[in-house]
């Protein structure tokens, strides 16, 4: 990003010198303008809701009428969101899209303070933050009605609070933990697994591990109280013990039937499932998904890699399902994966030049990226899914990048040597 001193100014590569807080709020700013640019150009082509995003709008419609909320399949964090939204100015796409712009800089601001926290330089954290306000799918999906961008400013408190609570483990500060790990499941039920890994590191990141184990207790069984009443409501509704929704089966069949991965259309039995009752369709979809992996295990690793690919890279399925795009293999290559397979070679270079004690304080963060990539790729996944969790990709791309820029500078400060000098 360029030169910082004690003055708290930063010089940039271009010559200019800013200072550091000036430079901060002008990238949330930025980020700012931008989001609600891409929301009101949005709300003027006035487009129809469908898929996911018609779900969101007829559940949060149903919260503000004080109606049931008529399904398992989604968990009520977003659709609380919105309805609050809704509560206060109306149905109306706009607001929403707004808010979503709202909670895009203070996800940033968040970011900021986490990656400061991890590498103690305010030149990666101010990088970081202006990259992520450069990306554009953040900025598309500020304008839509779907959880991620409320998703990622979840994930990033919780991963705060984690970070606190693994440095100083306070019962306090784990009961929060707890509660920000358990509200990020309501969200997005993928971070289920991350709620023990969170505990786990608690315990294990410190020395004196006996005085661990009980704020990490606290923490796991806070975050499980946080879980218990929609739980409850789910035993209500089906009879069954649900901890959040009942997609897990459906997601499970979606990654590993290769028809419906290639070209993204439901055999012919879906719909005939899809008709049962909420808790037996995701019984009989975990009976089928277990019995593709079992009998196909060389196909479902296949398939494994394949969704990596898209998870990291933005890779497309194949030419039927994108086919004015170019192809590489089976993959699809798209506009984004031209930039996010750099970004990840520049993340992963990132994670290996980070100082030790950084890494270390950077274990939550990685346990974030595991336990997305492992969920997502054990099951289905879509481009989009990814977002919440890109923001930490360019935290650690921001690293390589300041890095390679050192190493740079440091070799063209080099004195040159004369002919004669060489001998």
């Amino acid at each position: 990003m360029g030169e910082k001193d004690s003055s708290g100014v930063i010089r940039l590569p271009c010559g200019l010198v800013v200072r550091q807080d000036r430079l901060l709020w002008g990238i949330i700013l930025f980020a700012l303008l931008v989001g609600l640019l891409a929301a009101t150009h949005r709300n003027c082509a006035k487009p129809s809701l469908f898929g996911d995003e018609n779900t969101y709008h007829k559940l949060a419609l149903a919260l503000v009428h004080h109606q049931p909320y008529f399904t398992t399949d989604k968990p009520p964090g977003y659709p609380a969101f919105v309805a609050l939204v809704y509560a206060v100015v109306g149905p109306r796409p706009l607001a929403l899209y707004f808010m979503q712009a709202v909670v895009f800089v203070l996800t940033l601001l968040l970011i900021y303070k986490v990656a400061l926290a991890v590498s103690e330089d305010v030149k990666t954290a101010l990088l970081t933050i202006a990259l992520c306000a450069l990306w554009i799918p953040f900025h598309i999906y500020v304008a839509k009605e779907l959880s991620e961008i409320l998703n990622g400013l979840i994930i990033a408190l919780a991963l705060w609070c984690v970070m606190a609570a693994a440095a100083r483990p306070t019962l306090g500060k784990c009961a929060v933990a707890g509660i920000t790990t358990g509200l990020s499941a309501l969200v997005k039920p993928v971070a289920l697994p991350y709620i023990g890994l969170a505990a786990l590191l608690v315990f294990l990141m410190g020395e004196n591990r006996r005085r661990r184990l009980i704020p990490a207790a606290v923490l796991v069984l806070v975050a499980l109280a946080t879980l218990a009443p929609w739980t409850a409501r789910n035993y209500v509704v089906t009879g069954k013990i649900i901890p959040v929704t009942t997609t897990g089966g459906s997601a499970l069949v979606l990654g590993a039937d290769p028809t419906v991965c290639d070209y993204g259309v439901a055999p012919r039995w879906w719909q005939e499932i899809l008709a049962k009752p909420e808790a037996e369709r995701d019984r009989i979809f975990q009976e089928m998904g277990r019995s593709l992996v079992w009998e196909h295990p060389l196909r479902t690793a296949g398939l494994c890699v394949r969704k990596f690919g898209i998870f990291w890279f933005s890779l497309g399925w194949g030419a039927r399902a994108f086919p004015q795009l170019p192809h590489i293999g089976g993959y699809a290559i798209t506009k984004q994966s031209v930039v996010r397979l750099p970004l990840f070679i520049l993340a992963v270079i990132g994670l290996f030049t980070l100082p030790a004690p950084a890494r270390r304080r950077a274990y939550p963060m990685l346990g974030v990226l595991l336990v997305w990539t492992v969920t997502f790729v054990a099951l289905y996944v879509e481009r989009r899914f990814s977002l919440p969790v890109e923001f930490y990709e360019f935290f650690l791309a921001s690293v390589a990048l300041l890095h390679i820029h050192e190493r740079l500078v440091k070799r063209q400060a080099r004195p040159r040597l004369s002919g004669n000098d060489r001998q």
